[in-house]
């Protein structure tokens, strides 16, 4: 009865914690209009390919059933481990590059964030341990964790996010990480609460325990956001010149995020049918060697 009740308020105080984010990302459209005419630009010109990225996430969360939404999420934190891996470093190495160029206050501000960033994808190894163990207790599958973290580290996105920063702390634009920090964590605040429904509606509260990574940037990444907003502003309006760069890569940055979203669900709906495929031929072999005459065996 009370464990009930203690899961019933869980729930209570999550929606209320997700409504809270979701609408703050919903009024973000309003603060942008007080803001620089470059950054209203830019608001315009990536609004729709934000838009179809969101359906396109949503459809694939909608259209799961439990096992394949269970395994995609554990996909996605061995393939985020791997996406996260370097953020500090580059984030580092983009506020270096940019204090080389001149753009002393850009410069500090990333490294600055690159020092937030350090050790964060251990929450998503966290995960996956979790949710490994966890599938293996619901649905009686055992994957290794090893073995999904190799897997996610050859997934396509994950080397285009590394080349994504490599190709901009080389380039002549650095300050254009602030493009895809501010990307990253919109997408996360405007698909997080629904990720982070589907799942509890799924298998209930104790499931947060593997989406840590969501949850606690959900929750981080409203003041961030903020913050960017306020970066991108100053920055757009000091130099024009650079706003089709902080289109063209906010554009690249929030495809990474579609592609990381769907290769998490196709290496798990691949998992998925491996592991039957192998049951099937487990169940044929003990069939064909009980029904044998003894001398075949």
């Amino acid at each position: 009865m009370f464990g009930g009740l203690r899961s019933l308020i869980a729930q209570i105080f999550l929606r209320a914690w997700l409504w809270k984010v979701q609408i703050f990302a919903r009024g973000l459209s309003r603060k942008t209009r007080q803001l620089s005419r470059e950054l209203q630009e830019y608001e315009a010109a990536l609004a729709e390919k934000r838009a179809e990225s969101l359906q396109r996430t949503q459809k694939i969360l909608a259209n799961a059933d439990s096992e394949t939404l269970h395994a995609g999420m554990a996909c996605f934190a061995a393939i985020g481990a791997n996406m996260t891996r370097n953020v500090s470093d580059w984030m580092r190495r983009l506020g270096e590059a940019c204090l080389k160029l001149g753009y002393q206050s850009v410069g500090q501000e990333l490294i600055i964030h690159a020092k937030e960033e350090e050790g964060h994808y251990r929450w998503f190894e966290d995960d996956l341990s979790y949710l490994v163990a966890d599938h293996a207790i619901r649905f009686g599958r055992t994957f290794e964790c090893t073995s999904l973290l190799e897997q996610g580290r050859q997934a396509e996105c994950v080397h285009r996010y590394a080349a994504n920063h490599e190709q901009a702390i080389a380039g002549e634009f650095p300050f254009s990480g602030l493009a895809i920090d501010y990307e990253l964590e919109l997408m996360s605040l405007h698909l997080g609460p629904s990720f982070v429904l589907r799942c509890v509606g799924c298998f209930s509260v104790e499931i947060l325990q593997g989406l840590s990574f969501v949850k606690r940037h959900s929750k981080t990444d409203v003041s961030h956001t903020l913050d960017n907003l306020r970066k991108m502003s100053e920055f757009l309006a000091q130099h024009p010149r650079v706003l089709p760069v902080f289109i063209e890569m906010g554009k690249e940055t929030i495809d990474i995020f579609l592609r990381f979203f769907e290769e998490s669900f196709e290496m798990g709906v691949k998992l998925l049918r491996q592991e039957r495929l192998e049951e099937k031929e487990t169940s044929a072999f003990r069939i064909s060697r009980a029904i044998l005459p003894d001398f075949a065996k």
